[in-house]
């Protein structure tokens, strides 16, 4: 196991607590083309896996510009709903790839386990300033080094 596995884990996790936000306004069809907008540049500036970004990029800006046109689509709801689970199960899949098996950090109910938590948090405890942008940096610093160390042939 890659023992940067644990941190990605949480991070991942965290940045799924974070779309689960945008993912309940989509699924029940109750966001707007502003705050889809919000969530465009969130995706671009907050969210690590950019290879997995451009497929919910296209389907958060059909909707978008379906509603900035008057229109009302709900099957663009579900799409982005759909590709905001797709996202978030390639996540995992890229992260499971690179770094090993992901059952090895989280417990039965799918929990990291809490000596891998505690010690997160004693490594990186209060971050100031933007943590968004602190855990976007970190993850994207972790599975670079997966893509690019041993640990990645995974």
């Amino acid at each position: 196991m890659n023992p940067l596995l644990p941190t990605a884990v949480i991070l991942t996790m965290r940045l799924h607590n974070r779309l689960g936000a945008f993912e309940d306004k989509v699924r029940t069809l109750s966001i707007d083309a502003e705050q889809l907008e919000e969530f465009d540049q969130w995706v671009m500036s907050s969210c690590s896996f950019n290879t997995l970004q451009e497929p919910l990029l296209r389907s958060i800006r059909a909707l978008k510009t379906d509603l900035d046109n008057g229109e009302y689509d709900e099957s663009l709801y579900r799409a982005l709903a759909n590709e905001i689970s797709s996202f978030k199960a390639g996540c995992w899949k890229q992260v499971d790839m690179l770094m090993g098996k992901l059952e090895s950090v989280v417990d039965d109910e799918g929990d990291v386990r809490q000596d891998y938590t505690e010690a997160f948090w004693a490594s990186y405890p209060e971050v100031s300033g933007d943590t968004e942008r602190f855990e976007k940096e970190l993850l994207d610093a972790i599975l670079e080094a997966a893509e690019e160390g041993p640990q990645g042939a995974h």
